[in-house]
């Protein structure tokens, strides 16, 4: 306690702010528990419990920021122990804490997960840098509404505000940083600054339409995907390479300008062909759209659909692989940890190496090339290890076993995993289906011990037998 006292002290003397943020959010109690000094601790101040402990803890360090003329702030963890009304909780895991304690008499802001975790993808698109899976689009934020269902009338003025938490962990530039806070943390000003009869969706995104280009001139790279061209095939790609033409649907999030396109993959001007119904598309075209505003500037980046034979026979991690059965995607993480640059990332669920390539047109062509990416199994689980899904295998390093008709269908493939020690982090693999009726969903399972990296698909693409 006196080396945190030490800590808070040159904390107050470099920051002026009124509250002092002392987390204790996810203190996993197992070193306490284990712990005799702890337990004589516990045993002097007869406190029964390890969250009894975390709110002692609390309420001296909160006493110790008052004579010092300052407020203690935490996550909504610090609830879980009898700590005064005078801390302040930020609630994360959800919105129950910051409800519980703003009618207890605590002062809260709230920035629960997923609404305010900027971390949290916009879209679904390849380009979309790491982060959770957890689609936080710009009218979502933007619709927050800070003070929540079942707080007291009496209790809405402990409601101080917001926080947008952007955690940095898959984020590693500067770029990817900025792509995730702006323009969401827009969002947040109005919907916290601004009363609730105040706001007004059409009219922020009108708004934002310059803003972004202020963004633009001070060279922050914001985020487009609000007014990004997103396309929708309308049936499987098998179905478009079998009746060899299919329709697109084009949309953007917030619907702002005028959609525009080309089918030849040039990029698209304010005076291409504007975008009124489905349009027709054959394999071997790229389709190529921006939204244009009024004035005739392009608010997103032009976003294009590849209708080439190849990429109509392929699924990638980036984009297309979905969750095995029981399982979920719930992160998109980078090819290598801390990369300087932007690098190749795929959709993952971390307690299990096993994803499907859903709907493969095994009647059109039989070959594949699978190409492997090896990542880092890095993550700090504490008691969520026991979710984790170990696989059987049968060989020193593991397998990739891929089965058709899903995740219960027919082995199709096994192959070897090289030793990680020594095999480059991307590598492939050839072989061949069995010719089959239509889509098939390919199960890519990954039997690796849960003590080697993590592995993931980085590209299935089937290929026409020779």
């Amino acid at each position: 306690m006196t080396f945190i006292k030490n800590v808070l002290d040159e904390l107050i003397d470099i920051f002026p702010g009124q509250f002092i943020h002392v987390g204790g959010d996810e203190a996993v109690k197992d070193q306490w528990q284990r712990s005799p000094e702890v337990q004589a601790q516990m045993k002097a101040l007869g406190l029964k419990t390890e969250n009894q402990m975390q709110g002692w803890m609390i309420s001296e360090l909160g006493k110790y920021l008052a004579s010092k003329n300052r407020r203690l702030i935490g996550w909504d963890e610090i609830l879980e122990g009898d700590v005064p009304t005078s801390a302040t909780v930020m609630s994360w895991r959800g919105e129950a804490g910051a409800v519980e304690a703003a009618n207890k008499g605590h002062d809260v802001v709230m920035s629960p997960a997923p609404n305010l975790y900027l971390d949290s993808l916009q879209s679904s698109a390849p380009d979309e840098p790491p982060g959770r899976i957890t689609f936080q689009a710009l009218e979502m934020v933007y619709g927050y509404e800070p003070v929540r269902p079942g707080v007291t009338a009496q209790a809405a003025a402990h409601v101080l505000g917001a926080q947008g938490n952007a955690w940095s962990e898959y984020l590693a530039t500067a770029k990817q940083k900025e792509h995730a806070t702006f323009p969401r943390l827009s969002a947040i000003a109005e919907f916290t600054w601004s009363p609730r009869e105040k706001r007004d969706w059409k009219g922020f995104v009108e708004r934002l339409q310059p803003q972004m280009l202020r963004y633009e001139r001070q060279g922050i790279a914001a985020a487009d995907s609000a007014f990004a061209v997103t396309y929708a095939l309308n049936g499987t790609k098998g179905d478009t390479l079998r009746k060899g033409a299919g329709t697109l649907t084009l949309s953007t999030q917030t619907g702002a300008g005028t959609i525009r396109y080309t089918t030849d993959g040039s990029r698209p001007t304010a005076r291409s062909r504007a975008y009124a119904a489905p349009i027709a598309v054959k394999p071997g075209q790229t389709i190529t759209a921006a939204a244009f505003a009024r004035d005739g500037h392009a608010l997103a980046r032009p976003r294009s659909f590849d209708a080439t034979r190849p990429a109509l026979l392929r699924a990638t991690g980036a984009a297309e692989m979905v969750a095995c059965p029981k399982g979920a995607l719930g992160l998109r993480v980078p090819l290598v940890s801390g990369q300087p640059g932007d690098a190749p990332a795929y959709n993952v669920n971390i307690f299990d190496t096993c994803t499907q390539a859903p709907k493969m047109p095994l009647d059109v062509a039989q070959a594949f090339t699978v190409t492997v990416a090896r990542l880092p199994r890095h993550y700090g689980l504490a008691h969520d290890y026991t979710a984790l899904r170990e696989h059987f295998a049968v060989t020193e390093h593991g397998e990739l076993v891929m089965r058709t008709g899903g995740c219960s269908g027919t082995i199709a493939a096994t192959f070897p995993l090289p030793d990680p020690d020594t095999a480059p982090n991307r590598f492939t693999f050839t072989g061949t289906f069995a010719r089959q009726e239509g889509d098939s969903d390919v199960c890519l399972q990954f039997t690796s011990p849960l003590s080697d990296p993590y592995y993931t698909v980085d590209t299935l693409q089937l290929e026409d037998t020779k």
